[in-house]
């Protein structure tokens, strides 16, 4: 890999990880690089990007942790659906063809952009009555959430807020810790499954993941520091982009 390759997936590695650390859809920068700059086949960029990942989501998870922030508990009770969700899509994903996937996926994200703006309050403040969280249907849209992170994880961040806001009854801080934590722990066995189908580009990952590793860090900072608010408005930008993605490719 010569240098000018090494910046540009370092950089967007680093603006990738901003964006997944306040909201989700970072991946769509870095799967770009790894295919553009990278050179890298569709397949293996999206394995190889589980690395930069898996990475990103520790940096920004410890940094919430030193802030008094972890969510464990609730991670916790959600991860086993998320786990086998993801190895399922994981396993899938070189697979399946991906045009009606991701139009379904860019309308649900309109969805929930005119949630996010017809109930402000509801993602500024969290639910007035938590939900009991015992078995069943989050257990369905938990499952369904890993299995879209594992099979392309592009925008699984923005699903995993949406699941935790509406289900789980979390305001959008509470909810964008325990997404980070979520994704470190789905995306490890997703990864493993990668690189067992020799998906993996361990180079371009590991230089990659120093970017993301360092943009999580600073995006968890502004999370902290801006609070709901600040990760609401991200949120939309990337709802808006991510859609257009999806439905415009």
């Amino acid at each position: 890999m010569d240098l000018p390759t090494a910046l540009i997936l370092t950089t967007a590695g680093f603006v990738a990880g901003i964006v997944n650390a306040l909201a989700g859809g970072g991946s769509f920068i870095t799967l770009t690089a790894l295919v553009v700059a990278g050179g890298l086949t569709v397949d293996v960029a999206n394995g190889t990007n589980r690395v930069a990942i898996a990475l990103q989501s520790l940096a920004t998870f410890l940094t919430f942790r030193e802030a008094g922030h972890t969510q464990l508990g609730l991670v916790a009770r959600l991860a086993p659906a998320t786990i086998i969700g993801a190895v399922v899509g994981a396993s899938l994903s070189l697979d399946v063809p991906r045009d009606v996937f991701e139009t379904i996926v860019g309308l649900a994200m309109l969805g929930m952009m005119a949630l996010v703006l017809a109930r402000p309050k509801r993602f500024l403040m969290g639910a007035t009555r938590p939900p009991r969280l015992g078995l069943g249907p989050i257990d369905l849209a938990f499952f369904a959430i890993g299995f879209y992170g594992g099979f392309l994880q592009a925008g699984v961040g923005i699903f995993l807020l949406f699941g935790l806001v509406g289900l789980a009854g979390k305001d959008l801080v509470a909810a964008n810790v325990a997404k980070v934590v979520l994704a470190l722990v789905f995306t490890v066995p997703a990864l493993v499954v990668f690189a067992s189908q020799g998906a993996v580009d361990w180079g371009p990952g590991l230089v990659l993941a120093g970017g993301t590793a360092a943009g999580g860090v600073v995006g968890a900072k502004v999370a902290l520091k801006g609070g709901a608010p600040a990760v609401r408005w991200v949120l939309l930008l990337v709802l808006a982009l991510s859609a257009a993605r999806f439905l415009l490719g």
